[in-house]
């Protein structure tokens, strides 16, 4: 290798009989870095050939500067080259300036001179300048080559490649050799490794589809396997406060009672009930399996037929996809929340009974099944810009089962196993696209479920703690 203030790592010299020759092997040595492991440095091979760059006067001046510029001379050998005097001149020019021991001969055609007879001189391959600066030419051996078939580093030739790069390199084949039979080794490990994931990507995307994937879902699973896939939802930060919690307005239920004073810590919560986009990259980049969806359709349609384990599920992963706390909320904060921070709304976002339709999806106007959420699906979210707090989906919250509110916490916590709390089931709010009474979608209204139920009026959002 040249050293670092040189342009060229080697001048190729060579007779225009050879020119295809040189041209071959100028190609192979250009393409060539040098493996770990041999000292130096890892680049592609600098070579010049004087196929352009020399013009009538100005000949010996670029020679000069050329030769002055590489750190090798290699000389195609050849009865033709033997006969040159410009690949002798360029031999001699070499020598002055560098040395004999940077001369790096390689054989094409003919014969080593001191093998010669006397009837064979005709034969001779080394230029005599070549001869002046080395007594005995060791050089590497491409007779036999013909450039219509051969590679300069094909099999047939490997030894001689091999000891054009050690002369070049400044290191001995056996080296060059044993580097180069690690590199290949590396190559053909590389070669099989992308080859297995090439028909893992061609082959996986089949199966994915045969199982029922569709194809944005079959993308969206491959693409997990190398990228975070998750989608950060939209939050609205609420003030903390104080309220009342419970049936406010009378005629509710007796689990919404007794009424009393919660006060909640600032927070923020989903601006929309989770959907199917969002919740299909969990289940996708986790390997669960996707939840169904009735047949009415996915993308922004909030999720359903999910489990209190499986909201709990998709919180934990959010959190470690997005590096932010997210989980459900207490059914103080889904309250407080509803009410538009602990206004005294009968429904989310009135107490009209006569707007409940502008506010809410439940039987009268649903179709049958949930809706799309998001700003411009014709509903209005309450005064503080949450959608969908009364109907569409019922909402998993964390808090356990209790039979009333009787010895309830009153810091906005979950209310969990104390006061005899049922934590295989857990609570939910807000009422669903099936309710077919305005009092079911009523903020105060409470619900229950199993932990493990999984059905179609059975979503829900997420809360976040507001960090100081």
């Amino acid at each position: 290798m040249g050293e670092q203030y040189l342009s060229y790592d080697a001048f190729i010299s060579y007779s225009r009989q050879d020119k295809v020759f040189a041209a071959l092997l100028e190609k192979a040595l250009e393409s060539y870095k040098p493996p770990r492991g041999l000292g130096i440095p890892r680049r592609y091979l600098r070579i010049f050939r004087d196929e352009s760059d020399f013009t009538g006067v100005e000949y010996q001046t670029s020679l000069d500067k050329h030769l002055k510029a590489s750190s090798k001379l290699i000389v195609v050998c050849s009865p033709a080259a033997r006969q040159s005097p410009y690949v002798d001149d360029e031999i001699r020019r070499f020598v002055l300036v560098r040395g004999p021991e940077h001369v790096v001969p390689v054989l094409l055609r003919g014969i080593p001179n001191n093998e010669v007879k006397t009837e064979r001189e005709s034969e001779q391959a080394f230029p005599s300048a070549l001869c002046e600066a080395l007594r005995m030419p060791l050089s590497a051996d491409y007779r036999g080559f013909d450039p219509r078939s051969d590679k300069v580093k094909s099999r047939n030739f490997e030894g001689s490649w091999h000891k054009v790069l050690a002369d070049l390199c400044g290191k001995s084949r056996d080296q060059i050799e044993q580097r180069e039979k690690k590199r290949l080794i590396r190559q053909r490990n590389l070669t099989l490794l992308l080859g297995g994931f090439v028909i893992f990507l061609i082959l996986w995307p089949v199966w994915l589809l045969r199982n029922g994937y569709t194809i944005d879902q079959a993308l969206l699973k491959i693409q997990s396997l190398v990228m975070d896939i998750h989608e950060p939802p939209r939050m609205v930060q609420l003030s903390g406060g104080t309220f009342q919690q419970g049936d406010t307005h009378g005629g509710g239920q007796k689990d919404e009672s007794p009424v009393r004073e919660v006060t909640v810590k600032s927070f923020a919560m989903g601006k929309f009930e989770v959907t199917f986009d969002e919740y299909d990259r969990f289940a996708l980049a986790t390997g669960r399996l996707l939840p169904g969806d009735q047949g009415w359709g996915r993308g922004q349609r909030p999720v359903i037929m999910v489990s209190w384990e499986d909201a709990k599920a998709y919180a934990g992963w959010l959190s470690e996809q997005a590096g932010k706390h997210y989980r459900l909320p207490t059914e103080s904060e889904w309250e407080y929340a509803a009410r538009s921070e602990g206004k005294d709304d009968l429904w989310a976002g009135t107490s009209n009974a006569e707007e409940l339709k502008e506010y809410a999806v439940y039987a009268v106007h649903s179709g049958n099944r949930t809706a799309l959420v998001g700003y411009d699906q014709g509903r209005k979210p309450n005064s503080i810009g949450l959608y969908d707090m009364s109907g569409n989906v019922l909402e998993w919250v964390e808090d356990c089962v209790h039979d009333n509110y009787e010895q309830a916490p009153t810091n906005g916590t979950a209310w969990l196993e104390e006061a005899r709390g049922d934590c295989q089931d857990r609570m939910n709010r807000g009422g669903a696209w099936g309710a077919n009474r305005q009092a079911t979608l009523r903020v105060s209204r409470r619900f229950s479920n199993f932990a493990g139920t999984r059905n179609d009026g059975l979503g829900f959002r997420l809360a976040q703690d507001i960090e100081k």
